[in-house]
């Protein structure tokens, strides 16, 4: 999970974004088998505009989670991104529109939304061979060496 970015022209969504990876980093935490990175390596990347396969190759992961979030009055869009580090193209990609009532719960919603979609994505695909183009294994691991990864998702 790489930060989202700010795409709004006020700095106070900043504040937003960086809540809403830490949301989605805690609810894909969740996923048993699933190994996310830190917070902390994480946000090391925060701002930096490095392709996606040397982040990969500097996270040890085989795929990464991005996203941007913009904003307009009232109205958010939060855009998510899987990519396959080892060739950058990306494997999903979705967008959520919302109106900002409670900020905390449209975090919640949101980050629930996006590993709830990202299991159903990562049922269907076996990411290729199960490492990354370095040959190191990576966080997202062909399901069918794991068939039970994500028979029963958790609610945040």
């Amino acid at each position: 999970m790489l930060p989202f970015a700010n795409l709004s022209a006020d700095p106070e969504n900043e504040f937003f974004a960086d809540g809403m990876t830490d949301e989605v980093i805690n609810a894909l935490a969740k996923v048993p088998g699933l190994r996310v990175v830190s917070r902390t390596s994480a946000f090391a990347f925060k701002g930096k505009q490095l392709d996606v396969r040397e982040i990969g190759a500097q996270l040890n992961v085989q795929a990464v989670v991005e996203g941007s979030v913009r904003r307009s009055g009232r109205r958010l869009r939060l855009s998510a991104q899987l990519t396959n580090v080892a060739d950058g193209y990306q494997l999903w990609s979705e967008s959520f529109d919302r109106e900002l009532e409670d900020v905390f719960a449209v975090q919640d919603e949101l980050s629930r939304g996006i590993v709830s979609a990202l299991q159903i994505r990562l049922r269907t695909s076996t990411l290729g061979s199960g490492k990354t183009a370095h040959g190191r294994s990576g966080g997202l691991h062909p399901l069918s060496q794991r068939p039970s990864f994500l028979e029963s998702p958790q609610r945040a």
